[in-house]
């Protein structure tokens, strides 16, 4: 593998950091996927105008012309598997509120180029704190999020920890369940497919033990029937991806008020 570029210290952008990163390890995971043997990864950033493009370049074997219209579908996958629904699609679902765009780049060279467009600004990009509760006081429990793609868990963790949350991550039942009696969690986020037992297993597991958490079920595109069936009877809250910084800011705005019903007794 090799990897090289040419990004200039302090090119700074309206998009959140956690947004970005999980954009770019979306896009690092595919590069790796289609050169299981290794290969090469370019990224250049330039400006242009108001925006800063920022341009990944891989040494794979591209992107078949049949598929170039389909692969910013939500669910759509290279592999065939649509069950989780986390990819392109997903991420300009993530950017399209702080107006980034992700789009296909042009290129005479062999192999996928994708483009990241940042909206330029000359002040530190920053994430509000969440709503604040009833009492006057920001909910920051202490989270596990339980995922098994390393980009959403990174994602989930650094935007819990902005607003002011202590995070662990794991990317398994047996993972977090190791990590669990190492830390008093206040609230758990799921998702559904792990592998092994599946999220709402593990859900149903950790509220016969632990009836006083704050459970969140998430899941990808088409397990909309899963996270109705499970909402009330199992979970407290459910989600579907991609998880926005407003929804992690709802999530905890919704705990924070299970979390007083529940130390009231009610």
């Amino acid at each position: 593998w090799f990897l090289g570029g040419n990004i200039s210290a302090g090119c700074l952008t309206s998009v959140p950091p956690s947004i970005v990163l999980e954009v770019l390890n979306n896009l690092l995971l595919n590069a790796l996927g289609v050169m299981p043997d290794g290969g090469t990864l370019q990224a250049d950033l330039t400006r242009v105008q108001d925006q800063w493009v920022l341009r990944l370049q891989d040494s794979g074997p591209g992107i078949a012309p049949e598929q170039t219209e389909k692969i910013f579908e939500m669910g759509f996958s290279s592999s065939g598997d649509s069950q989780r629904g986390i990819g392109l699609a997903s991420c300009r679902d993530l950017l399209a509120p702080f107006g980034a765009v992700l789009q296909l780049g042009k290129s005479d060279q062999r192999g996928a180029c994708f483009e990241l467009l940042l909206p330029h600004t000359s002040e530190t990009p920053h994430v509000p704190s969440p709503e604040k509760e009833e009492d006057g006081d920001s909910y920051r429990p202490a989270v596990l999020v339980v995922d098994d793609d390393q980009a959403v868990r990174e994602m989930l963790k650094d935007v819990f920890s902005e607003l002011g949350c202590q995070v662990k991550v794991a990317r398994d039942a047996p993972a977090a369940t190791e990590i669990f009696p190492a830390a008093s969690f206040e609230m758990v986020v799921i998702d559904q497919t792990l592998p092994g037992i599946s999220g709402l297993e593990f859900a149903e597991g950790l509220r016969r033990k632990h009836p006083q958490l704050v459970l969140v079920l998430i899941s990808g595109w088409g397990q909309e029937e899963i996270l109705d069936k499970a909402l009330g009877s199992v979970v407290d809250l459910v989600g579907e991806k991609p998880i926005t910084v407003e929804k992690i800011q709802e999530m905890l705005h919704q705990a924070g008020a299970l979390h007083r019903q529940r130390l009231k007794g009610s």
